[in-house]
Protein backbone atom coordinates (compact mmCIF):
# COMPACT_ATOMS: atom_id res chain seq x y z
CA UNK A 1 0.00 0.00 0.00
CA UNK A 2 2.79 2.24 0.70
CA UNK A 3 4.23 1.64 -2.75
CA UNK A 4 1.06 2.30 -4.36
CA UNK A 5 0.51 5.50 -2.50
CA UNK A 6 3.69 6.43 -3.74
CA UNK A 7 3.72 6.17 -7.44
CA UNK A 8 0.33 6.77 -7.79
CA UNK A 9 -0.60 9.73 -5.53
CA UNK A 10 2.73 11.41 -4.33
CA UNK A 11 4.74 11.34 -7.28
CA UNK A 12 2.00 11.82 -9.78
CA UNK A 13 1.23 14.96 -7.36
CA UNK A 14 4.81 16.81 -6.11
CA UNK A 15 5.80 16.72 -9.96
CA UNK A 16 2.92 16.73 -12.33
CA UNK A 17 2.14 20.05 -12.10
CA UNK A 18 -1.43 19.65 -14.99
CA UNK A 19 -2.70 17.23 -11.49
CA UNK A 20 -5.74 19.65 -10.00
CA UNK A 21 -6.81 19.60 -6.97
CA UNK A 22 -9.91 18.34 -7.72
CA UNK A 23 -8.49 15.47 -9.61
CA UNK A 24 -6.18 14.77 -6.54
CA UNK A 25 -8.98 14.52 -4.13
CA UNK A 26 -11.24 12.55 -5.55
CA UNK A 27 -8.17 9.59 -6.70
CA UNK A 28 -7.86 10.19 -2.62
CA UNK A 29 -11.32 9.09 -2.25
CA UNK A 30 -11.92 6.38 -4.44
CA UNK A 31 -8.84 4.57 -2.55
CA UNK A 32 -9.83 5.23 0.60
CA UNK A 33 -13.00 4.01 -0.02
CA UNK A 34 -12.12 1.11 -1.83
CA UNK A 35 -9.60 0.27 0.94
CA UNK A 36 -12.58 0.51 3.61
CA UNK A 37 -14.87 -1.42 1.59
CA UNK A 38 -12.32 -4.39 1.46
CA UNK A 39 -12.01 -4.10 5.63
CA UNK A 40 -15.52 -3.85 6.18
CA UNK A 41 -16.41 -6.74 3.94
CA UNK A 42 -13.60 -8.56 5.88
CA UNK A 43 -14.96 -7.83 9.34
CA UNK A 44 -18.58 -8.37 7.90
CA UNK A 45 -17.81 -11.77 6.92
CA UNK A 46 -15.56 -12.77 9.92
CA UNK A 47 -11.83 -12.96 7.99
CA UNK A 48 -14.23 -15.16 5.16
CA UNK A 49 -14.04 -17.81 7.59
CA UNK A 50 -16.59 -19.31 6.39
CA UNK A 51 -14.78 -19.67 2.64
CA UNK A 52 -11.63 -21.11 4.45
CA UNK A 53 -14.23 -23.39 6.53
CA UNK A 54 -15.78 -25.00 3.28
CA UNK A 55 -12.49 -25.06 1.61
CA UNK A 56 -10.65 -27.00 3.99
CA UNK A 57 -13.27 -28.94 5.79
CA UNK A 58 -12.63 -32.50 3.80
CA UNK A 59 -9.44 -31.85 4.30
CA UNK A 60 -9.44 -34.05 7.58
CA UNK A 61 -7.77 -31.69 9.55
CA UNK A 62 -9.31 -29.80 12.64
CA UNK A 63 -12.11 -27.33 12.08
CA UNK A 64 -12.04 -23.55 12.05
CA UNK A 65 -12.70 -21.71 15.42
CA UNK A 66 -15.86 -19.56 15.10
CA UNK A 67 -15.22 -17.49 18.11
CA UNK A 68 -18.06 -15.57 17.66
CA UNK A 69 -20.68 -18.51 17.26
CA UNK A 70 -18.72 -20.19 20.39
CA UNK A 71 -19.05 -17.24 22.58
CA UNK A 72 -23.11 -16.92 21.38
CA UNK A 73 -23.76 -20.45 22.73
CA UNK A 74 -22.02 -20.07 26.22
CA UNK A 75 -24.11 -16.61 26.98
CA UNK A 76 -27.65 -17.83 25.70
CA UNK A 77 -26.89 -20.76 28.16
CA UNK A 78 -24.78 -18.60 30.36
CA UNK A 79 -28.54 -16.59 30.83
CA UNK A 80 -30.60 -20.07 31.82
CA UNK A 81 -27.62 -20.44 34.41
CA UNK A 82 -27.13 -17.32 35.57
CA UNK A 83 -30.88 -16.88 36.84
CA UNK A 84 -30.53 -19.47 39.24
CA UNK A 85 -27.69 -18.10 40.92
CA UNK A 86 -29.16 -16.05 43.46
CA UNK A 87 -31.15 -18.65 45.15
CA UNK A 88 -29.75 -19.92 48.14
CA UNK A 89 -28.21 -23.54 47.73
CA UNK A 90 -30.55 -26.14 47.49
CA UNK A 91 -31.24 -28.26 50.72
CA UNK A 92 -31.25 -31.42 49.26
CA UNK A 93 -27.54 -31.33 48.59
CA UNK A 94 -25.12 -32.16 51.01
CA UNK A 95 -21.79 -30.89 49.08
CA UNK A 96 -22.10 -26.76 48.35
CA UNK A 97 -19.66 -25.32 45.99
CA UNK A 98 -19.12 -21.98 45.71
CA UNK A 99 -16.68 -20.29 42.62
CA UNK A 100 -14.83 -17.41 43.12
CA UNK A 101 -12.74 -15.51 40.21
CA UNK A 102 -13.21 -13.69 36.62
CA UNK A 103 -13.99 -14.89 34.04
CA UNK A 104 -12.59 -18.95 34.83
CA UNK A 105 -14.79 -18.66 37.72
CA UNK A 106 -17.59 -18.70 35.26
CA UNK A 107 -16.25 -21.22 32.92
CA UNK A 108 -16.08 -23.40 36.20
CA UNK A 109 -19.54 -22.14 37.39
CA UNK A 110 -21.39 -23.35 33.97
CA UNK A 111 -19.28 -26.14 33.56
CA UNK A 112 -20.76 -27.47 37.53
CA UNK A 113 -24.48 -26.59 36.35
CA UNK A 114 -24.55 -28.03 33.46
CA UNK A 115 -23.16 -30.87 34.18
CA UNK A 116 -25.66 -31.01 36.84
CA UNK A 117 -28.12 -30.16 35.28
CA UNK A 118 -27.79 -32.83 32.82
CA UNK A 119 -27.38 -35.84 35.63
CA UNK A 120 -30.25 -34.35 37.77
CA UNK A 121 -28.02 -34.77 40.42
CA UNK A 122 -28.30 -33.68 43.98
CA UNK A 123 -25.04 -35.00 44.88
CA UNK A 124 -23.89 -31.19 44.77
CA UNK A 125 -24.91 -27.38 44.54
CA UNK A 126 -22.81 -24.73 42.53
CA UNK A 127 -22.99 -20.79 43.12
CA UNK A 128 -20.30 -18.20 41.89
CA UNK A 129 -19.36 -14.79 42.88
CA UNK A 130 -17.77 -13.10 39.67
CA UNK A 131 -14.93 -10.84 41.47
CA UNK A 132 -11.62 -10.19 39.06
CA UNK A 133 -8.69 -10.33 40.40
CA UNK A 134 -7.44 -7.31 40.57
CA UNK A 135 -10.63 -6.34 43.07
CA UNK A 136 -10.06 -9.39 45.71
CA UNK A 137 -7.75 -7.23 47.89
CA UNK A 138 -10.85 -4.83 47.91
CA UNK A 139 -13.29 -7.62 48.21
CA UNK A 140 -11.24 -8.90 51.36
CA UNK A 141 -11.47 -5.73 52.82
CA UNK A 142 -15.32 -5.66 52.65
CA UNK A 143 -15.76 -8.72 53.93
CA UNK A 144 -13.82 -7.74 56.95
CA UNK A 145 -15.79 -4.56 57.17
CA UNK A 146 -18.70 -6.77 57.33
CA UNK A 147 -21.48 -4.35 56.21
CA UNK A 148 -22.50 -2.05 53.52
CA UNK A 149 -22.10 -3.19 49.74
CA UNK A 150 -19.36 -4.29 47.61
CA UNK A 151 -17.70 -2.42 44.82
CA UNK A 152 -16.61 -5.98 42.98
CA UNK A 153 -19.77 -7.16 42.83
CA UNK A 154 -22.46 -4.41 41.26
CA UNK A 155 -22.98 -3.29 44.83
CA UNK A 156 -24.34 -6.36 46.27
CA UNK A 157 -25.00 -6.47 50.04
CA UNK A 158 -22.31 -7.87 52.51
CA UNK A 159 -24.52 -9.38 54.35
CA UNK A 160 -25.86 -11.99 51.28
CA UNK A 161 -22.59 -12.34 50.29
CA UNK A 162 -21.26 -13.59 53.72
CA UNK A 163 -23.94 -15.81 54.15
CA UNK A 164 -23.64 -17.45 51.20
CA UNK A 165 -20.29 -17.82 51.89
CA UNK A 166 -20.82 -19.12 55.49
CA UNK A 167 -23.25 -21.80 53.98
CA UNK A 168 -20.81 -23.60 51.42
CA UNK A 169 -19.08 -26.75 51.89
CA UNK A 170 -16.01 -26.28 49.22
CA UNK A 171 -14.42 -22.67 47.94
CA UNK A 172 -13.22 -22.95 44.22
CA UNK A 173 -10.75 -19.81 43.70
CA UNK A 174 -9.72 -19.19 40.24
CA UNK A 175 -8.87 -16.81 37.80
CA UNK A 176 -6.29 -15.43 34.80
CA UNK A 177 -3.54 -14.42 37.33
CA UNK A 178 -1.76 -11.74 36.80
CA UNK A 179 2.15 -10.40 38.44
CA UNK A 180 0.52 -7.60 40.42
CA UNK A 181 -2.91 -9.92 41.38
CA UNK A 182 -1.85 -13.33 42.41
CA UNK A 183 -0.84 -12.09 45.55
CA UNK A 184 -4.08 -11.22 46.53
CA UNK A 185 -5.87 -14.33 45.44
CA UNK A 186 -3.73 -15.91 47.63
CA UNK A 187 -4.46 -13.64 50.66
CA UNK A 188 -8.29 -13.90 50.11
CA UNK A 189 -8.02 -17.19 49.97
CA UNK A 190 -5.91 -17.33 53.47
CA UNK A 191 -8.83 -15.27 54.61
CA UNK A 192 -11.73 -17.34 53.76
CA UNK A 193 -10.15 -20.51 55.16
CA UNK A 194 -9.57 -18.91 58.59
CA UNK A 195 -13.04 -17.06 58.83
CA UNK A 196 -15.22 -20.35 57.08
CA UNK A 197 -15.87 -23.82 57.24
CA UNK A 198 -15.19 -24.56 53.74
CA UNK A 199 -12.49 -26.16 52.04
CA UNK A 200 -10.90 -23.37 50.08
CA UNK A 201 -8.80 -24.38 46.80
CA UNK A 202 -6.63 -22.58 44.26
CA UNK A 203 -6.79 -23.06 40.23
CA UNK A 204 -4.20 -22.12 38.59
CA UNK A 205 -4.26 -20.43 35.50
CA UNK A 206 -3.24 -21.46 32.00
CA UNK A 207 -3.32 -19.54 28.60
CA UNK A 208 -2.62 -19.86 25.05
CA UNK A 209 -2.35 -18.10 22.17
CA UNK A 210 -5.05 -17.05 20.29
CA UNK A 211 -6.54 -20.49 19.25
CA UNK A 212 -8.68 -18.70 16.41
CA UNK A 213 -5.57 -17.87 14.34
CA UNK A 214 -3.98 -21.08 14.84
CA UNK A 215 -6.83 -23.16 13.47
CA UNK A 216 -6.66 -21.18 9.96
CA UNK A 217 -3.16 -22.68 10.14
CA UNK A 218 -4.33 -25.90 11.26
CA UNK A 219 -7.22 -26.66 8.68
CA UNK A 220 -5.20 -25.07 5.77
CA UNK A 221 -2.32 -27.58 6.60
CA UNK A 222 -4.42 -30.37 7.37
CA UNK A 223 -3.35 -30.81 11.11
CA UNK A 224 -4.91 -33.44 12.67
CA UNK A 225 -6.70 -33.36 16.02
CA UNK A 226 -3.91 -35.65 17.36
CA UNK A 227 -1.02 -34.18 15.23
CA UNK A 228 -2.34 -30.86 16.92
CA UNK A 229 -1.53 -32.14 20.56
CA UNK A 230 2.06 -31.01 20.50
CA UNK A 231 1.48 -27.61 18.44
CA UNK A 232 -0.36 -26.67 21.37
CA UNK A 233 2.20 -27.22 23.72
CA UNK A 234 4.80 -25.50 22.07
CA UNK A 235 2.16 -22.38 21.94
CA UNK A 236 1.26 -22.26 25.64
CA UNK A 237 1.74 -18.78 27.17
CA UNK A 238 4.70 -20.01 29.70
CA UNK A 239 5.05 -16.21 30.97
CA UNK A 240 1.59 -17.08 32.90
CA UNK A 241 2.17 -20.31 34.22
CA UNK A 242 5.70 -18.73 35.53
CA UNK A 243 2.90 -16.34 37.39
CA UNK A 244 0.86 -19.48 38.22
CA UNK A 245 4.49 -21.11 39.78
CA UNK A 246 4.94 -17.88 42.32
CA UNK A 247 1.18 -18.52 43.49
CA UNK A 248 2.02 -21.90 43.76
CA UNK A 249 4.93 -21.52 45.97
CA UNK A 250 2.79 -19.27 48.15
CA UNK A 251 -0.06 -22.18 49.15
CA UNK A 252 2.30 -24.96 49.30
CA UNK A 253 3.26 -23.34 52.80
CA UNK A 254 -0.34 -22.86 53.71
CA UNK A 255 -1.52 -26.53 54.94
CA UNK A 256 -5.37 -24.97 54.59
CA UNK A 257 -5.11 -24.27 51.09
CA UNK A 258 -5.22 -27.23 48.01
CA UNK A 259 -4.01 -25.99 45.15
CA UNK A 260 -5.40 -27.42 41.86
CA UNK A 261 -3.32 -27.18 38.56
CA UNK A 262 -5.49 -26.97 35.75
CA UNK A 263 -3.03 -27.56 33.23
CA UNK A 264 -3.56 -30.97 34.04
CA UNK A 265 -7.40 -30.55 32.70
CA UNK A 266 -4.97 -29.77 28.92
CA UNK A 267 -2.15 -30.70 29.23
CA UNK A 268 0.29 -33.82 30.03
CA UNK A 269 3.51 -32.48 30.60
CA UNK A 270 5.38 -35.59 30.52
CA UNK A 271 3.71 -36.16 26.76
CA UNK A 272 4.19 -32.49 26.02
CA UNK A 273 0.89 -32.70 24.72
CA UNK A 274 -2.43 -30.04 25.24
CA UNK A 275 -5.92 -31.43 23.68
CA UNK A 276 -7.85 -28.54 22.18
CA UNK A 277 -9.69 -30.46 20.01
CA UNK A 278 -11.81 -32.90 20.38
CA UNK A 279 -11.91 -36.25 18.12
CA UNK A 280 -14.12 -34.47 15.43
CA UNK A 281 -11.69 -31.20 15.50
CA UNK A 282 -13.98 -28.87 17.24
CA UNK A 283 -12.75 -26.54 20.07
CA UNK A 284 -12.84 -26.95 23.33
CA UNK A 285 -11.40 -23.49 23.85
CA UNK A 286 -12.91 -20.20 21.56
CA UNK A 287 -9.90 -17.81 22.27
CA UNK A 288 -6.58 -18.50 24.76
CA UNK A 289 -8.39 -19.65 27.78
CA UNK A 290 -12.28 -19.75 27.65
CA UNK A 291 -14.09 -22.70 27.35
CA UNK A 292 -16.59 -23.77 24.65
CA UNK A 293 -19.94 -25.60 25.54
CA UNK A 294 -18.70 -28.88 24.78
CA UNK A 295 -15.85 -28.61 27.58
CA UNK A 296 -18.06 -28.10 30.28
CA UNK A 297 -18.62 -31.91 31.08
CA UNK A 298 -15.02 -33.14 31.02
CA UNK A 299 -13.87 -29.75 32.73
CA UNK A 300 -16.65 -30.39 35.63
CA UNK A 301 -15.40 -33.65 35.33
CA UNK A 302 -11.98 -32.85 36.23
CA UNK A 303 -12.79 -30.27 39.31
CA UNK A 304 -15.33 -33.05 41.11
CA UNK A 305 -12.65 -35.19 41.08
CA UNK A 306 -10.17 -32.59 42.42
CA UNK A 307 -12.34 -31.76 45.19
CA UNK A 308 -13.48 -35.48 46.00
CA UNK A 309 -17.10 -35.08 44.82
CA UNK A 310 -18.77 -38.08 43.22
CA UNK A 311 -21.71 -36.61 41.58
CA UNK A 312 -23.39 -39.88 40.59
Amino acid sequence: MSCASYFYFEKPIRYNRKIGAMTVFMSSSAFLFTFALAGYTGHAYKGFQSHFANKFKNAGGVLLVDADNEKNVVNAFAESAYSKNHLTYSPESDVHILILGDSMARDAYLSLYKYKSELSSEAFDVKVLEVDDECMSTFKSELIKSDGFTSCLKNQAIENIKKKIDSSTIILITAKWQETTFSQGYELAKYLSETSNARVYIFDSIMFQDITSLSTDFARSGVTPEASKKIMYDNIRFDRLATSDKLHSLVRNEHALTWVEKRGFFCDSTEKTCTLFDQGGLPLIWDGVHLTHRAYRRYAEFMLDKVGVNSL
